[in-house]
């Protein structure tokens, strides 16, 4: 299918989500009418890569599954590559693609997500008898 390019990202963050919880995240995102910035699934890693405002790494809480990085760099498809259309590239598809306009999504709107997707996960395990908290 081709390759993919590297890219640096410069003056934005990259919060990396494992794939444990990257649905139920981006579903809380959806259902709470919160905008999505680009996001990239990244089956090599197996995480989905959501870019964030320039410092949220730094101010990132510790969340399992969950690991913000600064100065990163991606292997980025062309945007036209998305799951929509079933096309991918070194194991990365676009879920939300880049667009036109420069959007992130909200780092706070994501912690939020994110917290509320491991709430759920640990009530889930604690039914069935084990937890399982991991960090990512």
């Amino acid at each position: 299918m081709g390759r993919a390019g590297v890219v640096r990202i410069v003056g934005l963050d990259v919060l990396r989500i494992s794939r444990l919880i990257d649905a139920d995240v981006l579903t809380l995102l959806r259902e709470r009418g919160i905008v999505r910035g680009p996001v990239l699934l990244n089956g090599r890693r197996r995480c989905v890569e959501i870019l964030v405002r320039p410092g949220t790494a730094s101010s990132w809480p510790e969340m399992p599954w969950t690991r913000c990085v600064d100065a990163a760099v991606m292997l980025c498809p062309a945007p036209s590559m998305t799951s929509a259309s079933g096309l991918h590239v070194d194991g990365r598809v676009w879920i939300t693609p880049p667009g036109p306009a420069p959007t992130v999504t909200d780092a706070n709107a994501l912690a939020e997500a994110v917290a509320t997707a491991l709430a759920r996960r640990v009530h889930l395990a604690s039914a069935r008898g084990h937890a399982d908290q991991r960090r990512y």
